[in-house]
């Protein structure tokens, strides 16, 4: 055969297996199945450990599964998948919803199928809005809430209920809250998620003697969401009361008042070197507050250092009441002196509550501790104020031998009494006599206890009580120094200072 003729029957070969290919593929595709789609079902699925849903489908050739929502997802074998590839049969797939933006409305997921070059929804997937939740607590184990009120205790000082945590899931804030709480009002806001301490005091004017049931409707604080009112959550909120031996004052005690030396003005007694001068009121008697829930009883006492404590009678110097008001609280003070005829004094007046029971007691006899003169400890609390009274100008009243009085050359000059430790020091410039004389000298406004003195030759010193007797003679010799005459209270501290010198 020649090679003409091969050439053509391998080409003519060729072209017969192509034929022969092609229609056993066409053949084939002839016997491909449609993809039949399952009707579409809902499925509802919420977030959480144990929760889930299961599609059951039969698929007819391979299929692909997904998901429209990044939070709807499909399990195997404990790992979360947005896609998911089978061959053909029946089916049973684990959907899981998942928290990822999950909000406070309904969201909906679209399951699609995919098969044979088509895709067809067969089910949707119902995630239920979010709930909104808050918390508030101390310890998170046991959040404030109904049976569980968040309770004020009443504290002297400080933050009765502080270190109170709020967490939510959504952005919040305090819609309202008792009259009788104080909130600051950077923390009455939050944000989802974040954790916010805010603490609970009483307000400024609260009444804090008496408890306050959670029961009471006005008795919660309402916290609402910031985007709108529709969700709001309500916390109980009590207050034990103040104990039966507890005084309250809102007046520092220890700051304390001043009162003129006739008893028809006050003014504060700051004692800080410095200060403005004080603001007078042109009035015989303070009013203060004493905050207790029981009945209680005034006592005052006059305070020196030399004494410590001794209780006072009612007709004594202080004059303290309970005033009665309209709706008979008691809560109200007068307080009043009498004339000072005598040098300055200091007080204590001490609110104690009756059921203390304290007649008898060392309160009453023996207030102070002998050691230091010191109020005990234990009755410090009880302290309502301290009361001060201006006494008689301190200085010097000066009269010859016969009484006739010497003003002329009497001027007070408080340097001098640097030395000595006291500004009421005086100094006397007076002709030389000629003849013997005695200055009879009275020492008033001051303690008096004991002196000490520098004289001339030819001068001596008498001393009765706080009258000094100068005798000077008619020798007396002018020394290098001015004579002085220095008196001292039981502590030994300079009271009054006189200086005397001839021109």
């Amino acid at each position: 055969m020649s090679m003409k003729n091969i050439k053509w029957l391998l080409g003519a070969f060729s072209m017969l297996l192509a034929m022969t290919t092609f229609t056993a593929c066409s053949d084939d595709d002839d016997k491909l199945e449609v993809p039949v789609f399952p009707e579409s079902v809902v499925l509802n699925c919420q977030p959480g450990e144990n929760e889930s849903a299961e599609l059951v489908f039969t698929a007819n050739q391979p299929w692909t599964l997904a998901s429209s929502k990044l939070w709807c997802k499909f399990s195997v074998d404990g790992e979360l998948q947005n896609s998911l590839a089978g061959k053909a049969g029946e089916q049973k797939v684990q959907i899981i919803a998942t928290d990822d933006v999950w909000d406070f409305e309904n969201s909906l997921a679209e399951i699609t199928l995919s098969m044979g070059g088509q895709t067809q929804a067969i089910a949707v997937v119902n995630r239920s809005a979010n709930t909104r939740d808050l918390k508030m607590y101390q310890d998170i184990e046991h959040p404030f809430g109904e049976g569980n009120p968040a309770t004020l205790k009443y504290l002297d000082i400080g933050i009765s209920l502080e270190n109170i945590s709020v967490v939510a899931n959504f952005d919040w804030e305090i819609q309202r809250y008792p009259e009788w709480i104080s909130i600051d009002g950077k923390y009455r806001v939050g944000k989802a998620g974040k954790i916010s301490v805010i603490a609970l005091d009483f307000a400024e004017n609260a009444d804090v003697r008496y408890p306050l049931e959670a029961g009471d409707i006005n008795n919660k604080i309402v916290f609402v969401n910031k985007d709108g009112q529709e969700y709001f959550i309500e916390i109980p909120v009590a207050y034990e009361g103040m104990p039966e031996d507890a005084v309250q004052f809102p007046t520092d005690p220890f700051k304390g008042w001043t009162f003129s030396q006739d008893g028809t003005q006050y003014w504060i007694s700051s004692g800080t070197p410095g200060e403005d001068e004080p603001e007078i009121i042109e009035k015989e008697f303070i009013e203060l507050q004493v905050i207790t829930p029981g009945t209680y009883k005034l006592h005052s006492f006059a305070y020196s250092m030399a004494n410590g404590y001794t209780l006072l009678g009612k007709d004594d110097w202080i004059i303290a009441d309970i005033k009665n008001t309209s709706n008979n609280d008691n809560r109200n003070v007068t307080i009043s002196v009498s004339l000072n005829s005598d040098k300055k004094r200091e007080g204590y007046i001490l609110a104690i509550p009756d059921v203390l029971n304290v007649e008898g007691k060392d309160l009453l006899n023996h207030p102070y501790d002998d050691e230091y003169g010191e109020l005990k400890p234990e009755y410090e609390q009880y302290i309502l104020t301290r009361i001060n009274q201006e006494g008689e100008k301190e200085g010097f009243n000066i009269m010859t031998g016969d009484g006739v009085p010497i003003t002329e050359g009497l001027v007070q000059v408080p340097e001098l009494g640097n030395e000595f430790g006291t500004e009421n020091a005086w100094k006397l410039t007076m002709k030389k006599p000629d003849t013997a004389i005695t200055l009879i000298i009275e020492a008033k406004g001051i303690s008096v206890d004991s002196h000490e003195s520098s004289l001339w030759d030819g001068v001596t010193l008498d001393a009765t009580g706080n009258t000094f007797y100068l005798d000077i003679s008619e020798n007396v010799e002018i020394g290098d120094e001015d004579m002085y005459i220095v008196i001292r209270d039981n502590m030994w501290r300079a009271s009054g200072v006189l200086y005397i010198a001839f021109e």
